[in-house]
C-alpha cells in the first residue's frame, strides 16, 4: 500500500515550517506561521494519477481536502505518480520567508510569505491553485 508523502523542514531564521503533503488526489506545498503549525500560504504541486480531470469541489470540501487542479489548468507533467519522501528537497531564502521545493532536482513549487499565492511549475496560468511559474521572480526571491 502506498504511504502518502508528508515531509517537513523548519527554518531557524523565520521559525516557519515548510511541508510537502500528499492530500486526497494532489500534492501541496505549505508554509506555516512563524513558530506555529498553521499554514498561512499554500501551493499546488501536482495531481496524482487518481485525480479527476474536473474535480467536484464540494466533494473535496466535505472531505476537508484541497481539490486537485483541473486538467485544463495544468501541464502534462503535472499529473503523475507521487515519488517517495526521499526524492523531495527544500530550498530556503536567507531570511526563511521564501521556500521552494524540488523533486529529483527540478524545482516544482515556491512560496513567499510576502505573496498571497505560491508558484507552481506545472500550472499553465494563475488560478485559485496558485500562480504560473516565474523564473525571474524565483531568482529575486531565493
Amino acid at each position: 500500500m502506498h504511504e502518502p508523502v508528508f515531509i517537513s523542514a523548519w527554518n531557524a531564521e523565520s521559525e516557519r515550517t515548510a511541508v510537502v503533503a500528499e492530500e486526497q488526489d494532489s500534492v501541496w506545498l505549505y508554509l506555516t506561521e512563524p513558530d506555529g503549525e498553521q499554514p498561512t500560504h499554500d501551493c499546488w504541486i501536482l495531481n496524482t494519477p487518481a485525480a479527476p480531470d474536473e474535480p467536484d469541489l464540494q466533494r473535496y470540501e466535505e472531505a476537508r481536502s484541497p481539490p486537485p487542479a483541473p486538467r485544463r489548468l495544468i501541464e502534462a507533467e503535472g499529473k503523475r505518480a507521487v515519488p517517495e519522501s526521499s526524492s523531495w528537497e527544500f530550498l530556503w531564502s536567507d531570511d526563511g520567508e521564501t521556500v521552494a521545493v524540488s523533486l529529483d532536482g527540478e524545482l516544482l513549487g515556491l512560496i513567499s510569505s510576502e505573496i498571497e499565492r505560491g508558484f507552481s511549475r506545472h500550472l499553465r496560468e494563475d488560478s485559485a491553485w496558485g500562480n504560473a511559474w516565474d523564473d525571474e521572480l524565483l531568482g529575486e526571491l531565493l
